[in-house]
């Protein structure tokens, strides 16, 4: 888009000058009486209006034939565009019109051919006053259909056409997310939350792409396993819509001496449009003198150009967006609503600007710095109680409850969440533990509520019923608990939300690992059956097998049995349908209603819970402005990135004492690829007080790596979760360093020191 304006502006200065050579030939036209084409002094006299003597810095070759009575039009026409180039195209314009004016006056008008082609541009130039009177007509469309379109011939408008057919057949709609999520990310890695989402990106954005994160699209998208055959193919169709010559095709490739053996072929592929499938000859070809990684290399950079293509589809797409649709909803209207499904439509290719920027400035002018509360926790009791097997139905005995409470006494009520950006809500102070809160152990308490929440010791979630029976996808997520219903429950929902809204306002993250099909619940967005198949495959088998009927084949009621109007829910509880459905029969003639009140059942189970904790969360953000967002944008924003990235967390690590070259590091880095990711999540935990790494590219802090002096593998790792520091000892191998480093991470949990607090308050004492 950046070339075309650019080309559109070169166009516009060309055609500016040839009216400005066309003009001054007509005036020449105007100074000479000779039929020769020459000029004579008297002619000078009446264009200039003065002397017929030109002043002394006019060209000596323009003045001597002037003087000598035969003036070329050639050095006229280089006189002019030098005053053009020195003083500038509006004294050169005003030049060229006080000599018509002056023609004019002494009766030699100034005769313009009607059938120039600049004759309207030149009339123009050389009498202004007469465009300045009267009244201009001026035609400008509504907006240009395809028809139009279809009927502009211009060269660069072609080739882009032809581009971005190529790039929708290669990558297909699947691409939008990743080239989305580039987008972001370049985003993030100019500026914080607040000001990297002020403006829509440049057209020229993701040509700026890192290599490694145009690596991670291309891998993600599963392009790069495509056959080397395919590869090459689409390598040559985008080419030949980039109206590139057989010459630099076969440059690009490596391949100079093959351009006889397809100089046919390629003329044939240009003749059929350049499509992938009419390139396979050539690809056919080509492949006995080149490489695989020759295709590779050349495929890679053609992918990059077909993202950058499509990119700015997406770029106008927002623009509308923005301008026509986002001014005009109602953002709060329900999923299933006009609204909602045209608003779920164009979500997944809504750029960051307009998902977070005004949610963003909201956050920002809503923030409350009142108090940190001192909060007193006694994880002792909390986990005591759970090994008990007990259900905290009070919210008094966990960890979640006892902060509930002692947060439930502030009389700030829900400003005490509006917090900035890294800032903390409260403070604490583990009973019976000797760490001093700098931010490490309100990280770790914030740890082990999540943890409480996906666990039988609370009953507000549940695990989904595939975790239960182990099959299809989402074996390890967790979903709302259907019979949480009383009023302490709802209300400890409202809590949790309110600590969702507080990881999006200060970026402390939590990690919960919620089915997607609660974070959909959470955004607004409208679920399917195919949400349902995400946490209930079972359920989803008996849809697709119900619905599949048609009462003249009978064979899936004699493998299901005898069927009710009653269906085992999301606890595994059986429930009915309807009033009475123990007693009704499934048939034929029903089946549609019973496949209709059971998918109900499965999108609607836990409307009452998801209306709690939103009501919650509601109260610390702006939700309405969340409608924007998808669900995986809820989940990264809460959870930080699922999986822990060591690439990532290398470029944010600083060493003392060491660098990243030394022995003793690789060792470190060493261990840590041989960590499975929930072994990566509990070193975070253990170095940090987190288990998942930040969305945003710059940290608020960076690892740091201190190198203990003197080998010694009797010694164990130490971190400062306050400070996101790790004190690795000198180990003798790499071996000895993963082992210390499992240890660690599997058994150091406690924050405390000497153990000394412990033994003074007894902690081992038992409080029920």
């Amino acid at each position: 888009a950046q070339m075309k304006i650019f080309e559109s502006g070169e166009e516009e200065r060309l055609i500016e000058e040839q009216v400005f050579v066309a003009a001054a030939q007509d005036v020449f036209r105007g100074l000479s009486r000779n039929e020769d084409g020459i000029t004579n002094g008297l002619d000078w006299h009446v264009a200039l209006g003065s002397t017929g003597h030109m002043p002394g810095s006019w060209p000596a070759s323009l003045r001597s034939a002037s003087d000598a009575g035969q003036a070329p039009s050639d050095d006229w026409i280089a006189f002019c565009l030098d005053l053009h180039r020195r003083h500038g195209a509006t004294n050169a314009r005003a030049f060229l019109q006080a000599c018509a004016s002056n023609l004019g006056l002494n009766r030699r008008p100034v005769r313009i051919e009607e059938d120039s082609e600049y004759a309207r541009e030149v009339s123009a130039l050389l009498f202004p006053s007469s465009t300045s009177r009267g009244w201009r007509v001026e035609a400008k469309p509504v907006g240009l259909s395809d028809a139009m379109l279809e009927r502009i011939q211009d060269e660069h408008l072609d080739t882009f056409r032809r581009q971005v057919r190529v790039a929708h057949g290669v990558l297909g709609q699947t691409a939008d997310e990743a080239i989305v999520e580039l987008s972001d990310r370049l985003a993030l890695k100019h500026g914080s939350l607040d000001d990297c989402w002020l403006k829509m990106p440049p057209a020229s954005a993701l040509l700026t792409v890192p290599s490694r994160w145009l690596d991670q699209a291309l891998s993600r998208l599963k392009l790069c396993q495509r056959p080397t055959k395919t590869k090459l193919q689409e390598v040559l169709a985008w080419n030949c819509a980039s109206s590139k010559s057989l010459e630099e095709v076969l440059e690009s490739l490596i391949a100079p001496d093959a351009f006889t053996a397809v100089q046919e072929l390629w003329e044939e592929v240009e003749q059929e449009g350049g499509s992938v499938e009419a390139c396979e000859k050539v690809a056919t070809t080509l492949l006995e003198t080149v490489s695989e990684a020759q295709v590779d290399t050349a495929f890679r950079v053609a992918a990059g150009q077909m993202l950058s293509v499509r990119f700015l589809i997406l770029l106008e797409l927002n623009w509308c967006v923005r301008r026509d649709f986002i001014p005009l909803i109602d953002l709060s209207a329900p999923a299933e609503s006009v609204y909602g499904r045209l608003l779920s439509q164009v979500k997944s290719r809504l750029l960051g600007h307009l998902r977070f920027h005004q949610f963003q400035q909201l956050l920002s002018s809503t923030k409350s710095d009142s108090a940190v509360p001192n909060i007193i926790l006694n994880r002792k009791a909390a986990i005591t109680f759970k090994d008990r097997g007990r259900v905290d139905w009070g919210f008094r005995k966990t960890m979640t409850g006892q902060l509930f409470q002692e947060l439930q006494k502030q009389a700030s009520g829900p400003r005490l969440y509006r917090r900035a950006w890294q800032s903390r809500c409260f403070k604490v102070q583990l009973k019976g533990e000797g760490g001093e809160d700098a931010g490490g152990l309100y990280r770790e308490t914030l740890d082990t509520i999540a943890k409480e929440f996906q666990s039988s010791v609370l009953p507000l979630f549940i695990p989904c019923p595939n975790a239960v029976a182990e099959v299809g996808d989402n074996l390890d997520t967790w979903i709302l608990n259907p019979r949480a219903t009383t009023s302490d429950c709802l209300r400890a929902l409202a809590f949790v939300g309110q600590l969702l809204g507080l990881a999006l306002r200060t970026g402390d993250l939590l990690p919960l690992n919620f089915a997607p099909f609660f974070w959909k619940g959470i955004v607004g967005d409208e679920r399917t059956q195919e949400d349902v198949r995400s946490i209930d495959a079972f359920a989803d088998k008996h849809l697709q097998e119900i619905s599949r009927e048609d009462g003249t084949d009978l064979g899936p009621w004699s493998v299901m049995g005898c069927m009710r109007f009653a269906y085992p829910d999301v606890t595994g509880e059986e429930i009915e349908l309807v009033e009475g459905g123990r007693d009704i029969d499934v048939t034929p003639e029903n089946a549609s209603e019973f496949c209709r009140l059971l998918l109900q059942n499965r999108l609607h189970f836990d409307a009452l819970q998801l209306q709690a904790l939103r009501r919650g969360l509601a109260s610390v953000v702006p939700i309405q402005l969340i409608r924007l967002w998808s669900s995986r944008d809820m989940q990264e924003r809460v959870c930080g990135v699922p999986e822990v990235e060591l690439d990532n967390l290398k470029q944010h690590t600083t060493y003392k004492n060491c660098t990243s070259a030394s022995v003793h590091v690789s060792y470190l880095w060493e261990a840590l690829e041989s960590f499975s990711q929930p072994q990566r999540r509990s070193f975070l935990r253990f170095v940090w007080g987190r288990s998942s790494l930040p969305t945003v590219e710059k940290w608020e802090r960076n690892m740091t790596v201190q190198l203990v002096t003197g080998t010694d593998d009797s010694r164990l790792p130490c971190s400062h979760t306050c400070f996101f520091t790790l004190d690795l000892p000198s180990y003798s191998s790499a071996e000895v360093c993963r082992s210390k480093l499992l240890y660690c991470i599997t058994h150091c949990l406690a924050i405390d020191a000497d153990g000394a607090a412990a033994r003074a308050m007894n902690w081992d004492e038992d409080e029920d």
